[in-house]
């Protein structure tokens, strides 16, 4: 496409699919009989397709549950992953992966020790835990659905919505 943006990392430039045929009963052979191309009409068997934006996962990522690629493409694209509250007073609190089938990262920019209460839609307490700074928080007891999350400390109250799915 034209006005696409490709964004990840290099490709091997193995394209193509692999066709066989028998010489005889102990010879086959294969080889690619199908041809992936620019729109300019350059090859890109063992060259590759190039990115326009160069982005991989990083270990950092992979532990935090994150897709790097996912999030960059979406920032390019323009799209609202999140809002934060109009009245919100508290400190910054970043959450990922969203939804998440139970295990997910909660990092805030405040070192103090912090608060947070799980709340069900129905308003029911259903977790608490204390962090400072940041933390891997594991839900997987809890049932699928959506949860608001009330972070408290000396700093202030931010509330977050977090989307639990069937893992």
């Amino acid at each position: 496409m034209e006005r696409s943006i490709k964004i990840g990392s290099q490709t091997s430039g193995a394209d193509g699919n692999i066709t066989y045929f028998k010489l005889s009963n102990d010879i086959q052979v294969g080889y690619t009989s199908l041809g992936v191309y620019y729109p300019n009409g350059e090859i890109t068997q063992r060259t590759g397709i190039e990115p326009d934006i160069q982005v991989s996962p990083t270990r950092a990522g992979i532990r935090r549950h994150r897709d790097e690629v996912l999030e960059k493409a979406l920032e390019v694209a323009g799209c609202i992953t999140s809002v934060s509250d109009l009245n919100d007073s508290g400190p910054t609190v970043k959450i990922s992966p969203n939804p998440t089938t139970g295990l997910f990262y909660i990092e805030t920019r405040s070192s103090i020790k912090q608060t947070i209460d799980f709340y069900d839609m129905n308003g029911k307490h259903v977790f608490s835990k204390s962090i400072k700074g940041s933390a891997e928080i594991d839900i997987t007891n809890l049932e699928p659905g959506v949860y608001n999350l009330i972070v408290r400390s000396e700093a202030g109250v931010t509330s977050r919505k977090l989307v639990k799915i069937r893992g």
